[in-house]
């Protein structure tokens, strides 16, 4: 057909294949015409991506453990005829974590946050004791996969100080442990800025962090209460533009829900779990198709959640 295009969504040599999740996007847009490759970035030439009409980040995952050479990528593909989702500009606003100070100036509520260029245990110790925190979450300003995210007591500053030195050299991103995590995080996915679906992932028995790596399952969720929504529509109404897609994770309720991560690169987004959200991601991407379904704010989710 005279409109088909080229679609390449973009792995990873950590993780080549599409997802269950991409694979159902995959199909949709092939069902419309269109052919749909994957590739890895850090493996494919990059004229696997200049050459294609559209190039989606999706399981890009490991692009932290070589940063520079992945903006170098996404600049080359943004510089190129391709059309990249999400924006180059976008996607480079929310590489470094601190995007979160950025949202919570904004009145965005997210965990109180503290970045710095280097593991400081005098400076940690300072502004934990300041806002009464007797543990603190500390993870890489730039990272993925849960990478190096760890729940570290007041008492043990010193011994972790060993294990981030030895490591690689990157800003840390300090913040407040959120209790609210283990009752599971709510994914509130969004495709230009119409709500689609909601998942919750669940951290696994005795841990902290609502990711795959470390034993979290994700699952459909109802759809999630007014105040959740109000938060993830907040968030994106600070956006540069409109992403075309773009995962909010959140935790609590009612008067005391926090945003966690406004995920703008590469979320999962649960295509396979909930129905029709593939259709709503193509009509995203390549315009929407006659006879589609309705945006997800005029339908109510139905069915069981499934895992």
């Amino acid at each position: 057909m005279s409109d088909s295009r080229r679609i390449v969504c973009a792995t990873c040599r950590a993780w080549p294949d599409l997802s269950a999740s991409d694979i159902e996007l995959a199909n949709e847009l092939q069902r419309r015409g269109h052919t749909v490759v994957g590739e890895s970035w850090n493996d494919a030439p990059i004229s696997a991506f200049t050459s294609a009409d559209l190039v989606v980040l999706r399981s890009t995952w490991d692009y932290h453990h070589d940063l520079q050479a992945f903006e170098e990528w996404i600049d080359a593909v943004a510089a190129s005829p391709a059309e990249l989702h999400n924006d180059r500009t976008l996607v480079f606003d929310h590489i470094h974590k601190s995007y979160l100070q950025s949202l919570a100036d904004q009145g965005v509520p997210t965990p109180s946050t503290l970045i710095l260029e280097e593991f400081d245990v005098g400076e940690i110790r300072s502004w934990a004791s300041d806002r009464h925190l007797n543990r603190v979450v500390v993870k890489p300003a730039w990272g993925a996969s849960g990478f190096d995210v760890r729940l570290i007591h007041l008492r043990a500053l010193d011994d972790e100080r060993t294990h981030w030195e030895a490591g690689d050299r990157r800003d840390v991103l300090v913040q407040s442990y959120v209790p609210e995590i283990q009752d599971g995080e709510a994914s509130l996915v969004f495709f230009r800025n119409h709500f689609s679906h909601a998942l919750l992932r669940r951290p696994a028995a005795g841990d902290f962090r609502a990711n795959s790596n470390f034993g979290s399952q994700m699952v459909l969720a109802p759809r999630p209460d007014q105040a959740k929504l109000d938060v993830a529509r907040h968030a994106l109404s600070t956006l540069s533009a409109v992403p075309t897609y773009a995962r909010i994770d959140v935790v609590g309720s009612d008067d005391n829900v926090t945003l966690m991560e406004l995920e703008i690169n590469e979320p999962a987004l649960g295509l396979n779990l909930a129905p029709g959200a593939a259709v709503r991601f193509a009509d995203a991407l390549v315009g929407q198709r006659t006879g589609s379904v309705l945006p997800r704010e005029q339908v109510t989710p139905s069915g069981p959640e499934t895992s």
